[in-house]
């Protein structure tokens, strides 16, 4: 991702990754927004890769890619023809970023399905289903602190040897917990 956003034209920027989080996809959109938004299909998960980027982000490289300093013009609710043509690019690039990083694990090559600022439009995905969230910060110039975030519904992770989040990572309800020590005393 550090090699992406510096070829696109910010030569000083880090990349720092957060812990990885399991969150309720209603949640992350809504923690996301306003941003753009990148399905993927990608077999053989059985659920769609998705990537948010807020839009500020986005129109700053934009700005720093048709040689601005990054500086962010006017909020505005829709993207130019020439900004969507860039989001796009920008999500089939970091498609093969993602099967580069997969590559270790399996062999996919996501396709980019969807671009969107709409999360409503991610149709692939139910608000209550549960995504296994990674944020990647920017650090360094005009772009400190802008996120992307990387979220693969947990269904679509299971099976896969070391994807899924590790036990202790996932929450226990006290219905689990209580269920559990049933079955352990009936047991």
């Amino acid at each position: 991702l550090r090699d992406l956003v510096r070829a696109l034209g910010a030569p000083t920027v880090q990349v720092e990754r957060e812990a990885a989080e399991l969150v309720r996809f209603a949640d992350w959109t809504k923690a996301s927004a306003p941003a753009i938004f990148w399905r993927y299909h990608a077999p053989p998960l059985k659920g769609p890769i998705l990537l948010a980027g807020g839009r500020p982000l986005i129109l700053q490289l934009v700005d720093i890619f048709y040689g601005g300093k990054g500086q962010l013009g006017a909020e505005r609710e829709e993207l130019t023809d020439a900004e969507e043509r860039f989001a796009a690019r920008l999500g089939r690039d970091m498609g093969l970023q993602l099967t580069a990083a997969w590559g270790d694990k399996l062999a996919i090559a996501p396709e980019l399905d969807c671009v969107t600022g709409d999360p409503a439009k991610l149709a692939a995905v139910r608000a209550d289903d549960e995504l296994l969230v990674q944020r990647f910060t920017l650090r360094g110039g005009k772009l400190d602190g802008r996120t992307i975030t990387c979220a693969s519904t947990s269904a679509a992770l299971r099976g896969i040897a070391g994807a899924e989040p590790a036990p202790e990572a996932r929450e226990t309800s006290p219905a689990d917990a209580a269920w559990a020590a049933t079955l352990g005393s009936a047991l």
